[in-house]
């Protein structure tokens, strides 16, 4: 149901028939009187800006409450059937209104606007699309610094070094729904026409999967379903979507379709040997494409169901194919696959199938779980659930140097938790008992268990909450759970967003270059991001091209991925590295920076 392509030009243009007024920005609240125009629509769910899908039904006029998401003019849209398209700011003042394509005024980020859509008749689907001018990128999670850098001092004491470890303290962002599939890995027929998990959704949900098909052909779908007796707004954010091709086996398209971004590498230089290791193990294409989509709602009915991703169009609300991911089987080999999306209106159930006929899954109330053993074969290691966070996990670092400050990697300090003289084996799902531990290191880890490496941080490993395939009981596995094999977790934080915020205090009189390191085992998708959040460098690290991780060279590391810049004296820099490490890659990232 997405609008053709060639509609998109006309966004070039300013709708004759569009009158705009400036108006005050500010976020609607309960105490504020609201005009005539807006009365009806106060007490909507709010849900993002976005392109909409819904039916005009008895009526011909729809009503919406909408959060701006960026400081921007918005390109609008809409199918024949839309007779006017009409914006108030959150008391109920005129924006814009047109009849045809237009662009609208200045919105302000966090602003609450009312869009009142009118039909020509009733009965019909309309469909608007909407682009943020400046913001064709939409990347999934915002990056805020807490450290304000006007208050720092870029001065000081220019006879005394004031360099201390930076705190490193990974927080999962709070809020919002994170799960992931990829158990059983490799899924058999005794998977199909299953849900392998099932979960009550509202807010922000990030899913991921990574599993390989060696059954029959089958659909990969995320069903949403509205059980309540009102409307719901599903919210479709970001989405990658990769059933095979080249570099499937990490998802080389997923990350660049879920991040509107195009991940690089450069293999001018690479030896044979490189090549050779590259087409084994990788093989990515460097092909693929952003497609920069752009987030959409469908304006869920009681009673009725939609794929956020993959799945097919036949038992889907309206058709609805989100993104041309829909009624696409996958035949055999691995496949990757990540979507965000946002449920506004209440709550709507979630459920991840594996099926070969919408016909199987009709009034499917499944939900497998975490599977241990079946048929002589041990998928215990392998793991599904939920945690209750966002998919994004958030670091802040604050690094003050001067001239007598010498060229070093930067000190850190952590405090990580795990049991002393940990045994590798114990009951099942059973509780282990950590203490505090404190850590002053030159590098910190992350994307590990804690309880199998003492240098890395911990705090930011997820939990998998679900259930025991067999008892269907409610289990947790996570660094102070042993798994359902009575083994220490094999956790290593794939496939979720990770951003570290660092600021940079340079006191002294000549200008000093920090440079970035990231050591993975695998493969990572990174990108650097200033303290406005424009991007600044983004690659695919390609670790295993090497013949080792990394390299000493005098006392600097070479690593799968770094990144340097300058802070000039007496001034203050802030940058993100943002990073994902990808499916089929081995857990651990080390993290360096340094100062020259």
């Amino acid at each position: 149901m997405i609008l053709p392509k060639k509609l998109l030009s006309c966004l070039l243009t300013i709708g004759l028939l569009c009158s705009c007024n400036q108006t005050t920005n500010k976020s609607e609240s309960e105490s504020i009187s609201v005009l005539d125009t807006v009365k009806d629509y106060v007490n909507l769910p709010e849900f993002r800006l976005s392109s909409v899908l819904d039916v005009v039904e008895t009526e011909t006029r729809l009503g919406y409450k909408m959060k701006v998401p960026y400081s921007d003019t918005y390109h609008i849209t809409f199918t024949e059937n839309v007779k006017k398209y009409t914006i108030y700011d959150y008391i109920g003042n005129l924006i814009c209104e047109s009849t045809e394509t237009f662009t609208t005024p200045q919105l302000e980020k966090d602003e609450i606007v009312y869009v009142v859509i009118e039909g020509n008749e009733t009965n019909h689907v309309i469909q608007t699309e909407l682009y943020a001018t400046n913001h064709v990128s939409v990347l999934p999670y915002e990056s805020v610094f807490e450290t304000d850098p006007t208050k720092l001092d870029v001065y000081g004491d220019s006879s005394v070094n004031p360099l201390k470890p930076a705190k490193i303290n990974y927080k999962k962002r709070e809020g919002g729904t994170y799960i992931n599939s990829n158990n059983p890995e490799k899924l058999s027929t005794d998977d199909l026409n299953k849900a392998l998990c099932r979960n009550e959704l509202e807010g922000d949900v990030f899913f991921t999967f990574e599993h390989n098909n060696m059954s029959t052909p089958f659909y990969y779908g995320y069903q949403v379903r509205n059980n309540t007796n009102n409307k719901l707004y599903i919210t479709i954010q970001n989405i990658g979507f990769q059933l095979d091709g080249p570099g499937t086996w990490l998802g080389e398209d997923e990350w660049i379709k879920f991040y509107n971004t195009k991940f690089e590498f450069d293999p001018s230089n690479w030896t044979e040997e490189q090549q050779a290791n590259f087409e084994s193990w990788y093989n990515f294409s460097g092909e693929y494409q952003s497609n920069n989509h752009q987030p959409m709602t469908i304006v869920l009915p009681p009673n009725e169901q939609i794929y956020v991703m993959g799945g097919t169009t036949s038992d889907s609300y309206l058709n609805f194919n989100a993104y041309n991911t829909a009624n696409r089987k996958v035949a055999n080999g691995c496949s990757n696959a990540a979507v965000l999306f946002s449920v506004s209106g209440g709550k709507a159930d979630g459920a991840f199938y594996i099926y070969d006929d919408p016909a199987n899954i009709v009034n499917n109330t499944t939900h497998q779980g975490y599977v241990v053993e079946r048929n002589g074969i041990n998928y215990g290691s392998q793991y599904i659930g939920y945690d209750t966070c966002h998919g994004v996990v958030d670091n802040e670092a604050v690094w003050t140097f001067n001239d007598i400050t010498l060229p070093q990697r930067l000190p850190v300090t952590f405090t990580n938790y795990y049991q002393d003289n940990v045994s590798q084996t114990g009951t099942p799902y059973s509780e282990i008992h950590s203490t505090a531990h404190q850590q002053t290191l030159s590098y910190w880890g992350t994307h590990l268990n804690p309880q199998n490496n003492s240098t890395v941080v911990g705090t930011d490993m997820t939990r998998y909450i679900t259930i025991d395939s067999v008892t269907k009981q409610e289990i947790v596995i996570d660094a102070n759970h042993y798994d359902g094999r009575g083994s220490l977790a094999n956790i290593g934080n794939w496939m979720i967003d990770y951003q570290d915020r660092f600021t940079f205090v340079n006191q002294g009189t000549v200008d000093r270059t920090i440079t970035l390191a990231l050591t993975d085992n695998g493969s990572s998708a990174v990108m650097v991001r200033d303290a406005e959040g424009k991007i600044l460098d983004k690659k695919y690290t390609l670790t295993r091209v090497e013949t080792f991780p990394y390299s000493l060279r005098g006392n600097v590391e070479y690593h799968s991925y770094l990144y340097s810049l300058i802070v000039p004296a007496h001034s203050v820099i802030q940058v993100t590295l943002e990073y994902n490490l990808l499916a089929n890659s081995s857990g651990y990232l080390k993290h360096t920076v340094y100062l020259d």
